[in-house]
């Protein structure tokens, strides 16, 4: 093992949410609510869950988002960190980089 295998980790740790998020907001945006509302009314409690959510799309979006965001940021500053500790760059190599 190299001394970059817990940095490997976090980033596949970081993909999987990043997924996550993202498949979420796909599924919130898709789904069907004709069927979740025929479901709801047989008694199902996670189509009564589902179509609360679809009830409050605007909030429900709006957090998935500012997750994705928190965990896309996070990533992208520990790749920077990973990169620089890497590379051995300094200050200004960082302030011209960015």
């Amino acid at each position: 093992m190299n001394g970059y295998m817990f940095y490997h980790l976090m980033i596949g740790i970081f993909i999987v949410f990043s997924a996550f998020f993202s498949a979420t907001e796909t599924s919130i945006l898709s789904a069907r609510r004709l069927a979740i509302e025929t479901l709801s009314s047989r008694g199902s409690k996670r189509a009564s869950r589902s179509l609360y959510i679809l009830d409050h799309v605007e909030e429900a979006i709006g957090m998935v988002l500012i997750g994705n965001n928190i965990v896309n940021i996070s990533a992208t500053a520990f790749i920077t960190y990973i990169l620089t500790m890497a590379y051995n760059l300094n200050d200004t190599y960082l302030i011209a980089a960015t």
